[in-house]
């Protein structure tokens, strides 16, 4: 039998739509960030917080609250919102992006799974489920001990 003519069974559309919704948002988070790190890097003054303070501070081995304290305090966890005119908000605006795109990319799934010819309800609860717990933790309402 020639190899050429096996037939290889294709991957789900709901796989598909995952696969292409998480590559999307990874190249444009990646884009994002590569912006805004330029940004910070050749305008230091537009940032929240200075980056010469802040790696100074890291290569000197200090702990991570005098690593803020010396760049002015920790600004908050979601200081990016306010910030999004600096150049370390559209940093974080990247990283945000690329860690909220499984969440997004399950609702994507979950609308593929319920799109079908056959439909799967179990498996598009589950992804939503998935996508809320994403969101839960984004938002802090879900919290891993340390």
């Amino acid at each position: 039998m020639n190899p050429r003519d096996r037939r290889v069974p294709g991957q789900p559309k709901a796989h598909r739509v995952y696969g292409g919704v998480i590559f999307a948002l990874s190249i444009a988070a990646s884009l994002v960030s590569t912006v805004g790190l330029f940004l910070a890097v050749a305008f230091p003054e537009r940032n929240l917080l200075n980056p010469h303070y802040l790696f100074s501070a890291i290569w000197q081995g200090m702990a991570p609250r005098q690593v803020w304290d010396a760049a002015g305090g920790f600004p908050g966890a979601h200081f990016w919102l306010g910030s999004l005119r600096k150049a370390d908000g559209i940093v974080q605006l990247g990283v945000v992006l690329a860690g909220s795109s499984a969440g997004i990319a399950f609702v994507a799934a979950a609308f593929a799974y319920l799109g079908r010819k056959r439909r799967e309800p179990g498996w598009a609860i589950l992804v939503l489920l998935d996508a809320a717990i994403i969101l839960f933790a984004a938002l802090g309402i879900v919290r891993v001990a340390a």
